[in-house]
């Protein structure tokens, strides 16, 4: 049900997960409730990596998508992430809280070791 009056932001995104490779991760989640709220329009997904202490970058799903792959990041690396949902009501952008923040390690690029992997 679609509320023209409704004020509010959308509920927070929950079950934030991630599949990890060497340079991409992707991402799921489980869509924001918006019963008696505006309709959400898209999702906002930040992400920091943590090792370089490298400002969050804003990554945006399109429309109703629940899953995100972000390519093109450092192999080797912690990145944590987060993200909300947002929905644009009168020329107003309404955003949740972001969801809790997960982090990951990206694989070692293939070909190489990397000794915290590896078993003796």
């Amino acid at each position: 049900m679609y509320c023209f009056l409704c004020t509010g932001p959308p509920s927070v995104p929950q079950g934030l997960s991630a599949e990890v490779g060497d340079t991409w991760i992707r991402l799921t989640w489980e869509g924001s409730e918006n019963l008696g709220r505006p309709l959400i329009s898209h999702y906002s997904v930040l992400l920091t990596n943590t090792m370089y202490s490298q400002q969050e970058e804003m990554h945006s799903s399109s429309g109703l998508s629940t899953e995100l792959t972000i390519t093109g990041i450092l192999p080797l690396n912690e990145y944590t992430t987060a993200v909300a949902a947002i929905t644009i009501l009168t020329n107003t952008n309404k955003t949740s809280n972001y969801s809790d923040s997960i982090t990951v390690r990206t694989r070692p690029p293939l070909g190489t070791v990397d000794l915290q992997y590896s078993k003796c």
